[in-house]
């Protein structure tokens, strides 16, 4: 029997096997230490590609996408290969087009990103009367093109017959800490306020400040640019990024409130005798769920000896029923079969994380149907973080499956605005 390719595993400032030295017919390197051997993996000629999970390649400006286009000049053959190759927004295809040189069969990425992702192609179109910057469109023309040139679509209904269905179900349970919510929605719609009134005041500077330059008015492109340049000053992103704090705390505000709620939900489960999979968002709830049942975590503080004896440990042992995972740290790159149901008691901020979530039950090795189970505070930021990301869902469909579009969805600022309908009712 001809003997297998060799392997070489490069993983930190060291190199396992013979990767290193240039020998290995197949060379394996995680996308976090890449920019520590681009330049000698770059010089090796590869004849062949291919990036697992190549959604992590969708930022044109994240060092991660820009070592993957070195790494793929040359290389003839070249695949990507992702469940969702697009989280959020149609230009998030656009570095992997790059990285595929498919780019151009797209018309190129000024066509790309007027088509496709509501780019402006010049002044005049600002003024035409079509749907604003930013906005999706055309999502259908998209998947078709994307079919015709370079993408396969493949579902596990279409690849895996065998394979049962999956189905989503929302359940509303109780918060024990209204008042409390409450009083941080309060505040945080507060901080909102003074957040807006900040902005204005910022453009309203910028305005007299370009008055006292050019000693005219100032037009609607001059105004744009002026939004554009204080949304992109370090002040306005600093800001932002207090709204997302502000707007983690109602969150977590919201877990703890519904933590005894959950608690006795997992009990009926488990009194049933089915494994169950949840997932948590912040670390203080996994471990205070994992703490009160005993059972396994996964986050992502946890080593991977430890995260693959608490894999272990669930698919193996029939007296360990419960797996507590944080939605990032466990959501990816494991099999968990031994559950048909998973939960989350928390949620995160694109339906790609909740599917990837959900995958690790639903996958080969599944012998039952799988039920995913949203645990939902009613009347809470829960609700409205849900209703978000199935908006998004149904967004990345569109571009991916060719499935009815719908509007996108800025995460921040929908929210913002839903919070403070709320608080004003």
């Amino acid at each position: 029997m001809a003997a297998g390719p060799e392997r070489g595993v490069l993983e930190g400032r060291s190199a396992v096997g013979q990767g290193a030295r240039g020998e290995a017919d197949v060379t394996i390197v995680n996308y976090d230490v890449l920019g520590k051997h681009v330049g000698a993996l770059a010089e090796r000629g590869f004849r062949a590609l291919v990036l697992d999970e190549s959604h992590y390649a969708k930022n044109d400006k994240a060092q991660r996408t820009r070592l993957c286009i070195r790494l793929s000049r040359g290389v003839p053959l070249r695949l990507l290969l992702s469940g969702t190759p697009m989280l959020n927004r149609p230009e998030e295809l656009v570095p992997q087009l790059r990285i595929l040189d498919r780019l151009d069969d797209l018309g190129g990425y000024r066509h790309f990103m007027h088509r496709y992702a509501g780019a402006y192609r010049n002044w005049h179109e600002r003024h035409s009367g079509e749907p604003r910057k930013g906005e999706p469109r055309n999502l259908d023309e998209l998947n078709r093109r994307l079919r015709a040139t370079c993408y396969i679509r493949r579902t596990k209904q279409e690849v895996l017959k065998e394979l049962p269905a999956k189905q989503r179900a929302v359940v509303p349970v109780a918060l024990d800490n209204r008042r409390a919510y409450e009083g941080v929605l309060r505040d945080v719609v507060r901080f909102l306020g003074e957040a807006a009134e900040n902005d204005e005041r910022r453009v309203a500077e910028a305005v007299q400040r370009h008055k006292a330059e050019t000693g005219g008015e100032l037009d609607a492109e001059a105004m744009r640019r002026i939004h554009a340049q204080v949304r992109a000053s370090a002040e306005a992103r600093a800001e932002r990024a207090r709204q997302l704090v502000k707007i983690e705390a109602l969150k977590s505000t919201a877990a703890r409130g519904k933590l005894e709620a959950v608690a006795q939900w997992v009990e009926d489960v488990l009194e049933s005798s089915e494994k169950l999979v949840l997932f948590g968002w912040h670390r203080e709830i996994v471990d205070a769920l994992a703490e009160r049942f005993g059972a396994p975590k996964i986050t992502g503080g946890t080593p991977a000896e430890d995260r693959q004896a608490a894999v272990d440990r669930f698919q193996g042992d029939p007296n360990t029923r419960l797996l507590v995972c944080n939605v990032r740290a466990g959501g990816i790159g494991l099999t968990l079969t031994a559950a048909s149901n998973v939960a989350f008691c928390e949620l995160g901020w694109t339906p790609a994380e909740h599917d990837q979530a959900e995958d690790r039950c639903y996958r080969i090795g599944q012998v039952d149907s799988v039920n995913a189970w949203y645990l939902l505070a009613e009347n809470t930021i829960d609700d409205e973080i849900y209703a978000l990301i199935e908006k998004k869902r149904t967004l990345v469909d569109a571009a991916t499956e060719g499935a009815p579009e719908a509007a996108g969805a800025d995460v921040l600022s929908d929210l913002k605005q839903l919070l403070k309908e709320k608080a004003g009712s």
